[in-house]
């Protein structure tokens, strides 16, 4: 049950970042926007290299899906380090430009992942033993 919850999470997380990625890709204008921030070449610039990085978040969340549908060796390190990750982005935003909505989808997304992947295996080592 545990695993499928966060399957279901990753999976979530997955549409999130994509989503994201894509509209920073095609409209960098207003993935801009949505930061507050007014679309300068800077900024357009920061908003490309913005979207690449996105990108590769997106492919962590596939690998980490992969990784733990098929329960291979390093799933747990990378699930964590995207928790922790969303965590600290979550907050970051927050305290830069005092943005909510991140606060409570970034870093309650990081928690729930960390949280999940404890428990999840916390349960299975004892399903080893």
């Amino acid at each position: 049950m545990i695993k499928k919850i966060l399957l279901g999470v990753l999976i979530l997380s997955f549409i999130l970042e994509i989503a994201l990625t894509a509209l920073a890709f095609i409209k960098p204008e207003r993935a801009i926007a949505m930061f507050k921030v007014s679309p300068t070449a800077g900024t357009e610039f920061l908003a490309f290299i913005t979207s690449w990085f996105l990108l590769l978040v997106s492919a962590l969340c596939v690998l980490a899906i992969y990784l733990l549908v098929k329960e291979k060796a390093g799933y747990v390190p990378l699930i964590y380090l995207m928790g922790i990750w969303w965590i600290g982005i979550g907050i970051g935003i927050y305290f830069v430009s005092g943005m909510k909505q991140n606060l409570y989808l970034d870093t309650v997304k990081g928690l729930i992942l960390c949280i999940l992947n404890f428990i999840y295996t916390r349960q299975r080592s004892v399903k080893l033993s």
